[in-house]
């Protein structure tokens, strides 16, 4: 794949917008495709969600909270019949007969009215949030065939007593708001009234020998699991943290990789991580500064003044250094990875002029007394060329005499260094506002796992969570 289109296709997110139509197409079969695909194109992918779980899970309170942040329509798969039966709409006309009659309203036309509801205009602009349904596998299936497909599919558990518990204290006013007397007061000033009681044992028990199935035929989709036996705010921490990702789509994903941070960060720990995971090309240019300056060619013979005399190279022959091996058939095909690099804006715009632009950015943040430890205890063996840490990696006694420190490495120097690195942090992070920041004073595979996690769900910085 040619690097600039795959970075285009990125950039507009064209793959899951392919994976859309295509959806939609074989869901809906039109006898005019284009027409589809048209009006496809008129709306944003708003956020479509499920939230999923018994009866007094708190279902109802986190569709307000989402409604709240980001305001999708709440469509109550318990109620929808009842609402669009007094529209007079036409799934709401078929439901009616049944109403009138006083008898249980079909899955098929539940069914009918959730499409009929989540196809209307506010819908399509806003998103949704379907709430108390589906509840069996046959109903699941019976949306997805009918286009119904969410972007974000929310699991919600707690232990059955505490269910059990909340399921007795529920209130709720005169709009249907959901309250506990206990756990989620009303305002002083609400009128509230004890909520219809069901019978929770057979509710439960009904629920949970269904959601093997449901969750089975969820398989695939963009799903997380929300214990909610913890504060409120707790839990919407985390389900506004997961519908700020996004599933990765089918894409080819060829990694086009940054990873800044100051010395000592773990920069180059993490950024060989990453190529050996991703099979991409690691580039530290210090090493192509020592490759080009040992070789007989122009770049090198510019590049030998500035170093022989610890000088800081120009960008314009650093950024030359970089994009020159950043063009290279292995980098085109398997994806970079650049390890500390860009350093300062100026460079970062050089990068994107010559139309290099990341996919994935990190920050490695490390507190600046964690970094001067991890430099000043440093140690090289003089004959073995091995390197030590005087509390990480404890040399054994009978070389100890011998290790050396490198000048680079004392506090003076390193202190310095980290001073002068933490001064671009802020023009880095405002050029690539999608930089994921991890915390890199943890263990090495922590921070790793991490990453990677950032990696396979990225963030959606454009989210307005």
């Amino acid at each position: 794949m040619n690097a600039d289109f795959a970075a285009y296709a990125e950039k507009h997110d064209i793959f899951r917008l392919f994976e859309t139509m295509v959806q939609e197409l074989i869901v809906h079969q039109p006898e005019d495709p284009l027409n589809l695909i048209s009006d496809l194109l008129k709306y944003e992918q708003a956020p479509t969600i499920v939230l999923y779980g018994p009866s007094a899970i708190g279902k109802e309170t986190l569709a307000e909270k989402i409604h709240e942040k980001i305001n999708t329509v709440i469509v109550d798969g318990r109620t929808i019949a009842q609402t669009l039966a007094k529209e007079g709409t036409p799934a709401g006309f078929q439901a009616k007969t049944y109403l009138e009659k006083n008898e249980v309203i079909p899955d098929s036309v539940v069914t009918r009215c959730i499409v009929e509801r989540v196809n209307q205009d506010d819908c399509k602009l806003r998103g949704w949030t379907l709430i108390g349904y589906p509840n069996t596998r046959e109903q699941s299936l019976a949306l997805q065939m009918e286009g119904v497909l969410c972007s974000h599919f929310v699991h919600l558990t707690a232990p059955r007593d505490v269910l059990e518990f909340r399921a007795q204290g529920r209130l709720e006013n005169e709009k249907g708001a959901i309250f506990h007397s206990s756990l989620l007061p009303p305002p002083p000033e609400a009128k509230t009234s004890e909520a219809p009681r069901t019978n929770f044992e057979a509710d439960y028990d009904e629920f949970m020998k269904n959601t093997k199935e449901v969750l089975r035929s969820f398989a695939g989709y963009h799903t997380c699991i929300i214990n909610t036996d913890q504060p409120l705010d707790d839990v919407c921490d985390v389900l506004f943290s997961f519908m700020a990702t996004k599933r990765r789509s089918r894409a080819p994903f060829v990694p086009r990789t940054i990873v800044f941070g100051g010395p000592g960060a773990g920069k180059t720990t993490q950024a060989q991580h990453i190529a050996n995971k991703y099979k991409a090309i690691y580039i530290n240019p210090q090493d192509l500064v020592a490759k080009a300056i040992s070789s007989p060619s122009k770049i090198g013979s510019a590049l030998q003044p500035y170093v022989q005399r610890g000088m800081m190279i120009p960008d314009n022959i650093y950024t030359k250094l970089v994009t020159q091996r950043l063009s290279e058939g292995d980098c085109t095909t398997h994806g970079w990875v650049l390890d500390g690099y860009p350093i300062t804006r100026s460079q970062a715009d050089a990068l994107e002029k010559a139309r290099f632009v990341p996919n994935f950015v990190v920050f490695l943040d490390v507190p600046r007394s964690e970094e001067t430890n991890r430099i000043t205890q440093r140690r090289v063996d003089p004959i073995t060329g091995l390197f030590y840490h005087l509390t990480n990696n404890i040399p054994p006694e009978e070389i100890a005499e011998r290790l050396k420190q490198r000048p680079t490495d004392t506090e003076e120097v390193v202190r310095k260094r980290i001073i002068e690195a933490e001064a671009f942090y802020p023009e880095l992070l405002d050029f690539y506002k999608k930089t994921v920041t991890v915390d890199g004073s943890r263990p090495q595979d922590e921070v790793f796992e991490e990453i990677e996690r950032f990696m396979v769900q990225p963030i959606d910085k454009e989210a307005t969570f």
